[in-house]
């Protein structure tokens, strides 16, 4: 079990199959990668040119959470990307999750 606290509250688990039923969450690793990374470029520009408060001095804000989690994500693909398994489909698919959660609200 890998406890998931959402930004409504309820407890996901990352690691149930049940989480992940949605299209978006099917695939090989390079198109799970593919589909983050759109996200991930969306909602970066939505964070430095429309809300323009890009400041990651302030760990409690978003953008500073976004970031981390774009560190992470790149961090982790270059390990992850070679090898289209399991274990590394589900890295992405929690990673897809958590990000979704992360920028549910940014527009």
């Amino acid at each position: 079990m890998d406890p998931f606290k959402d930004c409504f509250g309820d407890i996901v688990d990352l690691d149930d199959p049940n989480t992940y039923q949605d299209d978006d969450y099917k695939g090989t690793v390079l198109e799970l990668m593919a589909r983050i990374e759109e996200k991930i470029g969306y909602s970066l520009f939505v964070l430095q040119y429309h809300h323009r408060d890009w400041d990651l001095s302030d760990k409690t804000k978003q953008p500073y959470r976004v970031d981390k989690l774009c560190k992470e994500f790149a961090e982790e693909s270059r390990i992850r990307a070679c090898d289209d398994i399991p274990e590394n489909r589900l890295w992405f698919q929690k990673f897809m999750f958590k990000f979704g959660d992360e920028v549910e609200n940014i527009c």
